[in-house]
């Protein structure tokens, strides 16, 4: 198994071409701002590729026994040490039946993933007047430097996954809703990549079932379809996230198996 340094990323892209879900996950690793790790069974001609980024995503060919255990090792040792909750995306039936098989002994199980496709004439339809909606002493605004900043959580939040707030302002998209100075509520893209952005949304307890988070989704499908982006929705079981989804114009819910496993704490690094 070989690691590609980042101009050779490239050589995985058509392995991934056509994954039916999370593409702005995967494109957003491959071809940037938010880079993983990738690595392949032979170069300049992959037939199989994986992915280490918040998870762990495979494409091509599950049939070489070398690059499998090679993959099996880099995640025991590696991966393992750094997370408790680790998800494995094959993206086929055939790749999900060998990692079930090579990660056996640690516990591997399923769990549901549900996904939608976004129909923005219902969006459209229902949420053109959103704005109508902010109720007194509340305000949405766009994330920038000054909210991101001053806001310690949404800062934490952005640079988790996009490393430095600078590469989220650049190319994320992110609203949050403001009452008496603080966040209470936000829609920040996970992932941006392949012309979609995955939508992360989080409400204060305190503030929750008050529409908060519809208004800030609305400001964030908005900014999404003028800038020519596809806003990606999915969650693990979750009634009340299917809800919203379903009411902003999120059609044809889709529920997936995914590879999950819980790491033992002995693999933790101190």
């Amino acid at each position: 198994m070989q690691e590609l340094t980042r101009p050779q990323f490239a050589l995985t892209r058509t392995l991934f071409r056509d994954i039916p879900y999370l593409r702005s996950v995967v494109f957003s690793n491959l071809d940037g701002p938010q880079y993983g790790r990738v690595f392949v069974e032979r170069i300049p001609d992959p037939a199989a590729a994986m992915i280490w980024s918040d998870a762990v995503y495979f494409a091509g060919s599950p049939a070489n026994t070398n690059f499998n255990q090679a993959l099996k090792r880099f995640v025991v040792e590696e991966v393992f040490p750094q997370k408790e909750h680790l998800l494995f995306y094959p993206f086929d039936t055939l790749r999900d039946t060998v990692l079930m098989d090579l990660f056996q002994e640690y516990g591997i199980t399923h769990i549901t993933r549900t996904g939608f496709h976004f129909d923005p004439a219902i969006f459209q339809e229902r949420h053109h007047g959103w704005r109508a909606h902010i109720p007194a002493g509340y305000s949405v605004l766009s994330v920038d430097g000054a909210v991101g900043r001053d806001n310690p959580n949404t800062h934490q939040g952005i640079t988790d996954l996009w490393g430095k707030l600078e590469i989220f302002l650049e190319h994320g998209v992110g609203y949050v809703v403001m009452h008496e100075g603080q966040v209470v509520s936000s829609c920040l893209s996970v992932f941006v990549g392949d012309g979609h952005a995955e939508m992360g949304l989080n409400t204060d307890e305190a503030f929750r079932c008050g529409g908060l988070a519809t208004l800030a989704a609305c400001a964030f499908i908005e900014e999404c379809l003028q800038r020519g982006l596809v806003p990606d929705w999915q969650c693990f079981y979750n009634p009340p996230s299917e809800h919203l989804a379903l009411k902003l114009g999120f059609v044809d819910k889709t529920e997936m198996r995914i590879p999950y496993l819980h790491v033992l704490e002995s693999f933790f690094k101190p």
